[in-house]
């Protein structure tokens, strides 16, 4: 079982890797495909919009069909769609072959997690499902990086095609894996699966937690750079201050995932939406590059507790009310997907108009608000058995 896990977080981290290798080869696309910016945020969006689009669907046929048979699928789906991005000669093949990506993406995040959610031993599945924030921390960290140097010696196909070949060997290896475990659950249509998931709290609370922070995590990668950039910071230095950011959470992710199963409450959720909302008010305070810095490193350790116990929190809850993995996890994906999708352009807006402490302001506020509720609601699931009279 170990081996298959290992598995399953390889393909979660080679995801990673082809999801943010484009981003520092999109100039190198531009200059030789002839991209508007128009066009190159399309490719950036592609695989946000398929998240959002398809990760109910994926999580509903993943319950239906097997989530093994749809991670295959998706492992294989990856590595054709990899290589389509290194070969791709004109923006029409590159766009297709990032919604393909789009695609794998979303099936392994989705069929993937359910699959890992149902073969993790007993007590040690919120720690195997938040691990995964840890290896796509990682990837996050690798794959700029590598795309980067790699395209810079050898041309832009070649770190595309590494990694290609990288998606196909793992895919190959969970082929001869076994099954690993498949849990029981009742057969529901789509707006029975969602009735039955909107009456479960913590299923809902976890869909917020990662609303909310993918819309902190997305809405800071938009403002700070530009507020650095206009505080005349190197491009360098501002990298480094986001690669110090990703290390806290990386760090802080891993302590949460070995804490496991104490980790994953509601109440943990809370306080670390209150906490995140503390975190942005150096940025609300001053536009200069200190209290910038500070809120962006500030943030990462919350935002790191949002994600890892949400997603198993979901999770768990799902288990518990006999709901299939898979549409609960596509569900939760939604409100990452809608919020990274949605979070820069209406922040993007709102600065415009308003500047960037109001959108600092809205951030704050909506944390507060998502914390107290959850912390009320803790607490008041946490008094029920104390109000129920002996028989």
């Amino acid at each position: 079982m170990r081996r298959l896990l290992f598995l399953i977080y390889a393909l979660l981290f080679v995801d990673e890797v082809v999801l943010l290798a484009i981003i520092p080869l999109t100039p190198i696309f531009g200059d030789e495909l002839g991209l508007s910016r128009i066009e190159t945020g399309v490719l950036l969006s592609a695989s946000s919009i398929t998240t959002v689009a398809m990760s109910i669907p994926i999580g509903l046929l993943s319950d239906r069909v097997g989530a093994r048979r749809l991670t295959l699928a998706s492992g294989a789906i990856l590595a054709v769609s990899t290589l389509g991005q290194g070969l791709a000669g004109d923006f029409g093949s590159l766009l297709a072959s990032r919604i393909g990506f789009g695609l794998a993406s979303t099936t392994i995040w989705t069929a993937g997690l359910a699959w890992l959610s149902d073969s993790a031993p007993a007590g040690r599945r919120s720690s195997a499902l938040g691990a995964v924030m840890v290896v796509a921390g990682i990837g996050g960290v690798v794959g700029p990086g590598f795309a980067g140097v790699v395209a810079e010696h050898a041309g832009t196909a070649v770190p595309f095609l590494v990694a290609a070949i990288a998606a196909a060997a793992v895919t190959l290896g969970l082929a001869s894996s076994g099954a690993g475990g498949v849990a029981d659950h009742e057969p529901r249509h789509m707006l029975a699966t969602f009735r039955a998931a909107r009456a479960q709290s913590l299923i809902v609370a976890a869909f917020v937690a990662m609303f909310l922070g993918g819309t902190a995590d997305s809405v800071v990668n938009l403002l700070a750079p530009l507020q650095l950039d206009a505080n005349d910071l190197s491009t360098g230095s501002i990298g480094l201050v986001f690669s110090a950011s990703a290390a806290i959470f990386i760090v802080t992710s891993a302590w949460v995932a070995r804490v496991g199963e104490r980790a994953v409450t509601l109440g943990v959720l809370g306080l670390s939406a209150l906490a995140l909302a503390l975190s942005f008010a150096p940025a609300l305070g001053g536009s200069e590059s200190e209290p910038v810095i500070a809120s962006v490193l500030a943030r990462s350790p919350f935002l790191a507790v949002l994600y890892t116990v949400g997603l198993p929190l979901g999770a768990e809850a799902a288990r518990r009310a006999g709901l299939g993995r898979g549409a609960v996890i596509g569900l939760i994906n939604v409100g990452w997907g809608s919020a990274t999708a949605v979070g820069p352009v209406a922040a993007g807006g709102l600065a415009d108009s308003a500047g960037e402490r109001a959108v600092y302001a809205v951030l704050i506020g909506a944390c507060v608000a998502v914390g107290v509720w959850m912390v009320a609601s803790a607490r008041s699931a946490s008094r029920v058995p104390s109000e129920v009279e002996p028989s």
